[in-house]
């Protein structure tokens, strides 16, 4: 039910974000794109809930280390990313990520992650035109 109310708060939001047109679309597309489909999922869920309540239901176990962990990468992105800039900010969180989860050596790790934050920096920077923040530490 909080999801449902979320949702429904991220839609009041998005509703006032520009659409743009057919052919370029506004910053309120892609969060409406999401937000629909989320919300159908979520009033199937509930009124599933409400129909089954009578069956008996198993309780499951939510969470993991691995999914906190993640979290607290990406919560440690959000507040270090303007601070630290991309690069260093990225590739810390994904050489730290492969290492984590992955039997990768250090090396290997290292590698990936170095590839990775190229390649994001490329994809970002000189494709899509996407200017990625540089970091207030760093003195060019």
């Amino acid at each position: 039910m909080l999801i449902l109310v979320g949702l429904a708060h991220l839609f009041y939001e998005v509703i006032h974000m520009p659409m743009g047109t057919l052919n370029l679309p506004g910053a309120g597309v892609f969060p409406l794109v999401l937000i629909i489909p989320m919300a159908f999922m979520a009033v199937y869920r509930i009124s599933w809930l409400l129909t089954h309540k009578d069956e008996d239901t198993v309780s499951i176990v939510l969470g993991d280390k691995n999914i906190f962990l993640a979290l607290a990468g990406l919560v440690g992105i959000a507040l270090l990313l303007d601070l630290l800039g991309f690069v260093i900010t990225m590739g810390v969180f994904l050489f730290v990520t492969f290492k984590m989860f992955t039997e990768s050596s250090w090396l290997k790790s290292a590698l990936q992650a170095a590839i990775a934050v190229i390649g994001l920096y490329v994809f970002f920077e000189y494709l899509i035109g996407v200017t990625l923040p540089m970091g207030h530490l760093i003195v060019l």
